[in-house]
């Protein structure tokens, strides 16, 4: 018979103590996520991931999911996340989102070390890579971090997220465990595992998460302002995309299939203007093209969207936080110390200079960015 304990009876902290004391000594335990049911087992406990194998019918390389308490949890592991990962992280996490990364020899040591290398050759493959979730359930979570070590987590049963745990336990040749009824998880469907590489991620398994969702958060927006969208922002929007192509390794084209929006809007504009001859010229021979530009409004809409505003000058910063007070926090001038003055009007020379300004600014930023 399994030993249900329901935390909403004998109260949480019993039933977080009572799982810690069965995980300590080896055992498998039941335990809840917002999706399914399932099996959970000390990451540095053999006993128990032996029993996982042979429960759930496992080879000799399961590839087990590391399941940790809190986010930053993960830094424990990876010393260095890439900015992919961070933004997964931040947006996604907690939640039913498994990420696949890879190690590097120092972190692929120090978890070899900390679980032993039967269980680090389960866990990591030939490459070094390896997956963590940080679950969205606070009981389980509390039990992760007094235990002090990730949980290798997999679904009692495909299938049977958001049920009852009396459905995932229905099958009579599980041996007795302890197990904790919290009720059905929120999600239907077991968590969505992306793989994340460098500057790229794609998704190895679809689940709770959708791939649209990810796409939309991973997105990072970066609006350039001056005031009619015809001069300095547009050239400011090329030059940021070449530059940020070539630091990613790809053409300006795929930026925003890598999650990049790079664009640029006037806070005097009218719609629809092309850019001037000259800043089209100047762009033109720094291998960038504003022959399609047509300008358009800083409209309160697209700037709240923004992660990063960069006006050309302090008084189109200060108009913009004045108009919208949602942008504090993320509007700032191109040049801290000073304007980036409009060529408008003059000759190429004029534009050719406040583009190679905008160059040195622009890179500066992307630095701090891409960092």
């Amino acid at each position: 018979m399994h030993e249900i304990v329901k935390p909403d009876q004998v109260g949480e902290p019993q039933a977080v103590s009572r799982a810690l004391d069965a995980l300590r000594t080896g055992s498998l335990v039941v335990l809840p996520t917002e999706t399914l049911y399932a099996f959970g087992a000390a990451a540095d406990r053999r006993p128990a991931l032996n029993q996982l194998r042979q429960v759930k019918e496992l080879g000799s390389s399961p590839g087990w999911v590391l399941h940790i308490d809190r986010p930053s949890s993960i830094s424990r592991w990876i010393h260095k996340p890439n900015r992919v990962l961070n933004r997964l992280i931040e947006k996604l996490w907690p939640g039913p989102l498994a990420v696949r990364v890879t190690m590097t020899d120092t972190e692929q040591k120090a978890m070899r070390d900390a679980f032993g290398t039967e269980t680090y050759d389960e866990t990591a493959d030939a490459g070094g890579r390896v997956s963590f979730r940080c679950p969205d359930h606070p009981l389980t979570r509390a039990i992760i971090e007094e235990l002090k070590i990730p949980l290798v987590m997999i679904g009692v049963k495909p299938g049977d997220a958001g049920r009852e745990l009396s459905s995932a336990l229905a099958d009579t040749h599980l041996p007795p465990l302890l197990a904790i009824d919290a009720g059905p998880g929120r999600y239907r469907g077991s968590s969505t595992l992306v793989e994340v590489s460098d500057s790229r991620w794609q998704i190895l398994r679809p689940g709770a998460i959708a791939e649209r969702t990810i796409r939309r958060v991973m997105e990072r927006t970066i609006v350039f302002v001056c005031s009619g969208n015809t001069c300095r922002s547009p050239m400011a929007e090329q030059i940021a995309k070449l530059l940020a192509a070539r630091k990613l390794g790809i053409t300006p084209e795929e930026l925003e299939a890598v999650g990049w929006n790079i664009t640029s809007a006037g806070a005097h504009a009218t719609y629809g203007a092309p850019a001037t001859a000259e800043a089209r010229s100047v762009i033109r021979a720094m291998g960038g093209s504003l022959e399609r530009h047509r300008s358009r409004a800083a409209t309160a809409d697209l700037l709240l969207r923004a992660d990063l505003i960069l006006t050309m000058t302090e008084s189109l910063r200060q108009e913009l936080l004045d108009n919208v007070p949602g942008l504090a926090g993320k509007v700032s001038r191109l040049d801290p110390d000073s304007d980036v003055i409009d060529p408008i009007g003059g000759p190429v020379d004029v534009y050719r200079q406040t583009a190679e300004k905008i160059q040195q600014l622009v890179a500066k930023r992307l630095e701090e960015i891409l960092a």
